[in-house]
């Protein structure tokens, strides 16, 4: 059975808080009926800027497909953020 949409924003938000923490956000999830996943966009926030850095995947029943790893999104986010510093 298919989860739903909210229900995938609960299992994003739970896994990238427990597992990366504040620097890190989920958007608007929608499901890839061609790979039958959901795809939930991770996006790293700051004050004034909000900047895409990967993707998490969940099979239609709601278990994670795929993760970027916690190391992956941390690099990722302060290089965005100390390019906003710089620029």
């Amino acid at each position: 059975m298919m989860i739903s949409e909210k229900e995938v924003i609960d299992v994003a938000d739970d896994y990238l808080l427990t597992y990366v923490g504040n620097l890190v956000a989920s958007g608007i999830p929608f499901f890839n009926s061609k790979e039958r996943v959901w795809i939930v966009p991770i996006f790293h926030v700051t004050s004034n800027k909000t900047f895409p850095l990967d993707e998490l995947k969940l099979s239609e029943d709601g278990t994670i497909a795929y993760a970027p790893s916690r190391e992956k999104l941390i690099e990722l986010a302060k290089g965005l953020s100390r390019a906003t510093v710089t620029h």
